[in-house]
């Protein structure tokens, strides 16, 4: 007769199983555990790429901001045309620190395009500057003579440095032209004659008698003109009046 296989564990073969269960399952929340680690690793990293765009984000909009601040100015001056008023600060974007403003710049139109033939040490030293500030170079190489670089031939011609200056800082020399022009007809103009005292002391009668015709009669619905036949003052009106305003702005009345 074939001997039964008993239906309990040695001790040693519950050993043996339960260290085997043990190191499966080990295995399993060490898996687990890393699993869990780089999710939290992958999580950190996203939130850094998502803090890290925000940032980029925010500078961007810097960046747009200034350059619109800087497309409004270069607009605001294609109109101006006093050549005393200030030249705003232009901007110059450096792919490794941003953006950057000069440390000196020409303080009026007159002054920047004086840098078209400078003739003081100043004027070359600001004009050699503004040219490296602002990467100034020919359009093209045949601009430039055949042997020299941009530097050399901007040394030797400024007016083309002013001219692409010009064109970055938006600004408009007919206007300034215009503008020197207007004022040089104004000043040749010969001077209008005073409007005589009497004359006023008349305009002010006639303004009082119109209020108080005004005040008696009721509010108008449209306003007036002054018509040039009013009825002119009486001497004796005249004289009473200046007596008034005399006695008024004297502090007796």
């Amino acid at each position: 007769m074939a001997a039964v296989a008993p239906s309990y564990l040695l001790r040693d073969e519950f050993v043996h199983f339960r260290n085997r269960q043990d190191e499966l399952l080990n295995t399993e929340f060490h898996s687990i555990r890393s699993s869990v680690e780089a999710v939290k690793t992958e999580l950190r990293e996203f939130k850094e790429d998502v803090r890290e765009s925000k940032e980029d984000v925010r500078e961007f909009k810097e960046d747009v901001r200034e350059q619109f601040s800087v497309v409004n100015q270069r607009l605001t001056r294609l109109e101006e045309s006093n050549p005393s008023f200030p030249i705003h600060l232009i901007p110059s974007l450096d792919l490794s620190h941003g953006i950057l403003y000069p440390k000196y710049f020409p303080t009026n139109a007159t002054e920047f395009y004086s840098l078209r033939n400078p003739t003081t040490n100043r004027l070359r030293q600001l004009l050699a500057y503004l040219a490296v500030f602002y990467d100034i170079q020919p359009h093209s190489e045949d601009d430039a003579p055949e042997g020299r670089n941009g530097d050399e031939f901007i040394a030797q011609h400024p007016e083309l440095a002013v001219d692409l200056l010009e064109n970055i800082f938006g600004l408009n020399e007919d206007n300034f032209i215009k503008f020197k022009a207007r004022a040089s007809e104004l000043a040749n103009r010969p001077p209008e004659p005073p409007v005589k005292r009497s004359q006023i002391l008349v305009e002010i009668a006639s303004a009082r008698r119109q209020k108080l015709e005004h005040a008696t009669a009721g509010h108008s619905r449209h306003p007036q003109s002054i018509s040039s036949d009013e009825q002119d003052l009486s001497e004796s009106d005249l004289y009473s009046l200046g007596a008034f305003l005399q006695l008024k702005y004297s502090g007796g009345y």
